[in-house]
Order: structure tokens, then C-alpha cells, then sequence
């Protein structure tokens, strides 16, 4: 028997949705509102695979800025959170003004309050997922006082990867590594939102070791290993903490000559299951690289390709000092910050386009960008038929 046309129809419509554009996302979510039946098609689990194997390369939402004010009221400086966007979606900066991001994965954040305090007295990091409605998590932070930190968010997932559609609904964990200072121990505590808490931590005592903080490439995840940005006996470094084996290692960067001196770098999961590198030179050169996987042993570190900002850049655009912030979940897409502006740089086009931000100035008032990429497909609660 052949198909009826109602199901034909259905087809032809699924068909059209699944191509539209993943960087203007507010037509998807009206076309959810039409009826029922298009609101059932694309909360379909199936729909968003789909929409994502057919895209591949998730798009750049928005940015999440840490900025500089001053206060009306007090008249001192005060730093807040703002989301400025760079597609139809949207982040209620109210929301996060107080919140400073550190991660996020696949579109669910981390953020650290910096007002509200847990049962420690420490402040509490916050996990939310704001693009599938999930609530909002609080995590009580372990005393980190006198310690330099970073923290990195996972899926608990074993079968999480790029594609993995479900790490904004399931469990999720984060580890987090400190280094005490006045100690010289480097600590790593992992929270499982199953369990809800804190593991004991694992610490390795050497005074050469610390930690550096910061959002947008300070992390990155390849298989279960996570790398976090540090300073190890006065050299810049990566700390591997390998989550099957609870150990810690340091991985060096690539060698360079004295002349080619990195201001800035931003770690990224390559293809092929990769580590993968970003630095950006004094020279006016960003250089990729990409390395093995393996925490120690005998792997190098590849180049892949240089960019000559000079010639990417408009000629008005002086390189006097760069910063580069990157996602975690993305290898395409960049910040670069240079000369008070904001641009993108698109690894694989090469494409460089410039950032504009409501209210504030790069040079001076923006301290941390980090760019919020995700795919933004509407899940949801369809009202059930009469």
C-alpha cells in the first residue's frame, strides 16, 4: 500500500525544519509553537539527532563576558557577567551577572557565584543547562583558600562525545584541581551530581607546581583524560589528570626558538581523538598543533597549520598584544582579542569576523570572554491531545 499524503507530508515538512540555519535559532523554536504535531516532531529526540548529524558543526550563540564597572550607587568597581549575543539566541544577563563562567559542555554551563556562599562559607559553583530548561544545580565548592584553581565539566555519559545529544539532561560531573600554595600540594576532587558530592582528594606534593585558572581554553577533555593549563618548575605546562587511573602528569608544549614567544594559548580536542593546541605569537603567527592523547610517554607534539594574523586582521588592527579564548566544545571557532577589539576566527575557513558588544570596550573593560557554542534545538512539553 502506498504511503498516505498526510505521511508524505510530515516527511517533506521534517525534511524542511532540518535545514534551517543552526545560527538563527528562533525560527525552530516558532515553528514548535505552530501545532502539535510540528511541536512533537521537533522535540523529538530523533529530530535533534538528526538536525545535528546533518549540521555537524555547532554554531556560536553568543558570548559570556566578564567585565568591569563602576557602581552607581557606591561608586566603587564592581565586575558583573553579561551575555552579548551573536545569533537570535538569547541568556538572561540578569540572571548570570554574578556568576563567573568557568566551563561549559554541549550547552550546559558552570559558573562560580561570587556572592552566595554554601554550608563552608565558600562560594558555590552553579551548573545549568539553559537551552534544554534544565534546572539550575548548586554545588557547595571545597575551602580553597590560599590555592590557585581550574575546574572542568563532563558528561558522566560513557558514551558521550561530540555528538552526544543527552548531556544536558543526564548526570554530570566536574573535577576540579587546586594547588596550595603555602603547602605545595596539587589536589584533584571530582563531584558526581549522582552522588551528590565531593570526592576525597587525591594530592601530590610538589613545590613547583601551580594551577592556573581562567575560562575559554584553560580545559580540555580527550577520552578520559583531562588537561588543565599550569606552571610546573617556572615553565609553562599541562596537567593530566587521568580519570580510570586517579594520576597526575605533566605534558610539556611545543619547543620553540627564543624569538617566538607565545603570549597566549588555548587548549582544544582535536580530530581523531587529539589534543590539540592554539598559541599565538608575538610575531603576529597563531600556530595549531595537535598531539597524541597519551598524558606522558613518548608523544610529540604536530604542526598543523600557522594563520598570519597580519594578513587576517584589518590593516587598522594593531598587534601590540593578543588574547586567545576558546570553548571547549568547539574546534572551529575562536576569540582573539587584539588592539581593543574582539574577532572570530574560524579555523577552518579562515574566516575572521569582528565582534561588536553592547556597553562595554575590549581594551579595558572586558577581562575574560568565553564563547558559547551549542546547538540550540527546542525541547519542548507539548500539550497532549483533547
Amino acid at each position: 500500500m502506498p504511503p498516505s499524503p498526510v505521511a508524505l507530508m510530515e516527511e517533506l515538512i521534517e525534511e524542511i525544519l532540518l535545514r534551517f540555519p543552526p545560527d538563527d535559532p528562533a525560527p525552530l523554536f516558532r515553528a514548535a509553537l505552530v501545532c502539535k504535531a510540528w511541536c512533537r516532531l521537533i522535540s523529538a529526540a530523533a529530530f535533534r539527532r538528526r538536525f545535528r548529524k546533518i549540521h555537524r558543526t555547532p554554531p556560536l550563540l553568543g558570548l559570556i563576558c566578564l567585565g568591569g564597572g563602576t557602581s552607581s550607587l557606591t561608586g566603587f568597581s564592581i565586575e558583573k557577567t553579561q551575555f552579548t549575543p551573536t545569533s537570535t539566541f538569547r541568556l538572561p544577563s540578569a540572571k548570570i551577572s554574578n556568576w563567573r563562567v568557568i566551563d561549559a559542555l554541549h550547552g550546559r554551563i558552570l559558573f562560580r557565584d561570587m556572592v552566595s556562599l554554601g554550608s563552608s562559607g565558600c562560594s558555590e559553583f552553579v551548573v545549568w543547562s539553559p537551552i534544554t530548561g534544565g534546572e539550575v544545580r548548586r554545588l557547595p565548592m571545597p575551602c580553597l583558600r590560599s590555592m590557585s584553581w581550574s575546574a572542568a565539566l563532563l558528561c558522566a555519559s560513557t558514551v558521550c562525545d561530540d555528538h552526544h545529544l543527552d548531556c544536558g539532561y543526564g548526570a554530570f560531573a566536574v573535577v576540579l584541581v587546586a594547588t596550595h600554595s603555602n603547602k605545595g600540594l596539587t589536589s584533584v576532587y571530582i563531584y558526581s551530581s549522582e552522588q551528590h558530592v565531593w570526592s576525597e582528594p587525591i594530592s601530590n606534593q610538589d613545590w613547583s607546581v601551580q594551577v592556573i585558572g581562567g575560562a575559554g581554553g584553560s580545559t580540555a577533555i580527550v577520552g578520559k583524560t583531562v588537561y588543565f593549563r599550569c606552571v610546573h618548575e617556572r615553565t609553562s605546562k599541562l596537567l593530566a589528570h587521568e580519570l580510570c587511573k586517579q594520576q597526575l602528569s605533566f605534558v610539556s608544549l611545543p619547543s620553540v626558538g627564543r624569538i617566538d614567544v607565545y603570549d597566549s594559548f588555548a587548549l582544544k580536542k582535536a580530530d581523531e581523538g587529539k589534543l590539540g593546541l592554539l598559541m599565538v605569537r608575538e610575531d603576529a603567527k597563531l600556530s595549531m598543533w595537535s598531539r597524541e592523547a597519551a598524558p606522558d610517554g613518548d608523544a610529540d607534539w604536530t604542526l598543523q597549520r600557522v594563520f598570519e594574523l597580519d594578513k587576517m586582521l584589518p590593516p587598522w588592527v594593531l598587534w601590540y598584544h593578543y588574547k586567545l579564548f576558546a570553548a571547549p566544545s568547539s574546534n572551529d571557532v575562536f576569540v582573539l582579542k587584539v588592539d581593543g577589539l574582539l574577532f572570530t576566527l574560524d579555523l577552518k575557513s579562515g574566516r575572521v569576523t569582528e565582534l561588536l558588544l553592547h556597553g562595554w570596550r575590549a581594551d579595558k573593560d572586558i577581562s575574560h570572554v568565553f564563547p558559547y557554542i551549542s546547538f540550540c534545538i527546542p525541547c519542548i512539553v507539548c500539550p497532549k491531545d483533547t
